[in-house]
């Protein structure tokens, strides 16, 4: 249980300093380049692999997390680096 929490305060203050950075970077084309793949290998992209959300009122009083910020694993995708590190859906 508190293992779940720790995992939703470290996922929380990645993304929210993901976001910082992103705030602060110069705004980007409509459609980002992206350089093809070597002929008959597939395009390659860094994917987590996991589906979040905000934390919930009833996710908040059901673990007894403090605050008000934070973001919850709604799902984790097979052969992904979320999947290899043991991520788990819900709490």
């Amino acid at each position: 249980m508190q293992r779940a929490s720790v995992l939703l305060a470290v996922v929380g203050v990645l993304l929210t300093s993901a976001c910082s950075l992103q705030a602060e970077e110069p705004p980007r084309s409509a459609q980002p380049t992206v350089p093809k793949a070597p002929e008959g290998e597939l395009r390659r992209r860094a994917m987590f692999g996991a589906q979040i959300a905000p934390v919930t009122k009833e996710i908040r009083d059901r673990q007894k997390l403090d605050g008000d910020g934070g973001v919850a694993l709604e799902k984790v995708f097979q052969g992904t680096a979320a999947a290899d590190g043991d991520f788990k859906a819900g709490a």
